[in-house]
């Protein structure tokens, strides 16, 4: 009484459906994997970036991952089924509030930088051009921890 191997189910979408969740999530793991490269470039800045490392880097990982899990569910499985789609739909989202909060964060701790460096380096005394130079440095730095807030938000 051997059972035979069952085929695999047939599509339970379109062609055109699967094609599309699979460019997309080749496209989101490409994204998760530029924000994993900017936030070690900013990071390597000095250890006033190291909550861009902490908020970012761990949502950025699991969406990378979760993208190449996709992609290869949706490549290797019988019928190109993908991952379940409301595993997709809570993960994706819970990545997305974890992402979204870590960009408040981070705007939020670069005004905090530009703010307390601007009130902190004033342009009152003889070493003016060390200080605006410096100031450049942190208004920069802050920005770009922001701006990886944002690309985050967008994997």
């Amino acid at each position: 009484m051997s059972q035979a191997a069952k085929p695999p189910p047939p599509h339970v979408s379109p062609v055109g459906m699967w094609a599309s969740k699979l460019a997309l999530r080749i496209i989101q793991f490409a994204l998760a994997v530029a924000v994993i490269g900017c936030v070690g470039s900013i990071v390597s800045t000095g250890i006033w970036s190291l909550p861009t490392l902490i908020v970012i880097m761990p949502q950025a990982v699991v969406s990378a991952i979760w993208s190449l899990s996709e992609g290869i569910c949706v490549i290797v499985r019988g019928g190109r089924r993908g991952i379940h789609p409301g595993a997709n739909v809570a993960l994706d989202l819970l990545l997305w509030l974890g992402l979204a909060g870590g960009t408040v964060a981070l705007w939020l701790l670069g005004i905090a930088t530009i703010l307390v460096r601007d009130s902190f380096y004033g342009y009152g005394d003889f070493n003016r051009n060390y200080k605006r130079a410096y100031y450049d440095y942190g208004s920069v730095a802050a920005m770009g921890q922001a701006l990886v807030g944002l690309a985050a938000t967008l994997t």
